[in-house]
């Protein structure tokens, strides 16, 4: 708990998805007041009911987030579009670049005095086994349109309200696992285990991290975080086939026989 008078409010876009709702809820077991933004607000009833102040309003709508945002103590954006095929391609820009810059627009109109944005290390692209730190910069083909238009919120919105004054602290997740994951990671899990998932690229590699550890990543940038920074919320690094082979062991089954190389 935070000390005698130290509570403060927090604004978070985001609040229903995976790592914003953990986040919310570790905000609330401080002691800090939340307020989440969603499009849906029966989807963040859970919150709600934990005590959190529910706001309808979307960050592709700047006007709808002036009166959530108003007069709290830190804002934190989560809320980001990931989808597949063309039809929504447009829209990722819209929501991640452009949503992202309303978010912080209002952040500086209304004075508030510290900010975090949630970027990833897909801005990074495929860095083919170097590992790398916050320094590094990548150029080049993105590898899908969600990868350049974080690339985008990054550097061409985020970095460049920072330079021009906004209190702002970047955190960069990398492959995010845990309970009610529903990304595509979790999806190959679940075909492996549905035994679904014939075979699996051998030298595909991610920084691993557990949905917790990250929300607590992301509570100590607002806390503790240096305006400017960027901080990358990463884990070991494993290829998937080493990740199978421990969900195997765990699972008991046989994990896919074959292991295809990208070339």
């Amino acid at each position: 708990m935070p000390e005698l008078g130290l509570s403060k409010t927090y604004f978070i876009t985001g609040a229903t998805g995976f790592i914003g709702n953990r986040l919310a809820r570790l905000l609330l077991e401080n002691g800090h007041q939340v307020v989440a933004l969603a499009r849906s607000p029966h989807r963040a009833r859970d919150l709600k009911s934990l005590g959190a102040i529910v706001v309808k309003g979307d960050v592709t709508d700047r006007e709808s987030l002036r009166e959530g945002m108003a007069g709290v103590d830190g804002v934190f954006h989560l809320a980001a579009l990931f989808t597949f095929g063309r039809r929504h391609r447009s829209q990722m820009e819209v929501v991640n670049a452009g949503g992202t810059r309303n978010v912080f627009s209002v952040m500086r109109d209304l004075q508030i005095p510290k900010g975090v944005y949630t970027s990833s290390t897909v801005v990074f692209s495929d860095t083919h086994g170097q590992t790398v730190d916050e320094n590094y910069f990548f150029e080049g083909t993105h590898l899908s349109e969600y990868a350049r238009t974080k690339w985008l919120a990054h550097y061409d919105v985020a970095k460049t309200m920072i330079f021009d004054g906004l209190p702002l602290v970047i955190v960069q997740p990398s492959t995010v696992y845990g309970p009610g994951d529903q990304s595509a990671i979790a999806h190959t899990f679940l075909d492996y285990l549905q035994r679904r998932l014939p075979v699996i690229p051998k030298d595909t590699a991610f920084s691993w991290a557990h949905v917790d550890d990250v929300a607590k990543g992301h509570y100590l940038a607002m806390m503790n975080g240096r305006i400017g920074e960027s901080y990358i919320l990463g884990g070991p690094s494993h290829t998937l086939v080493e990740a199978m082979q421990v969900a195997a062991r765990i699972s008991r089954r046989r994990s896919p026989p074959l292991h295809v190389g990208p070339k």
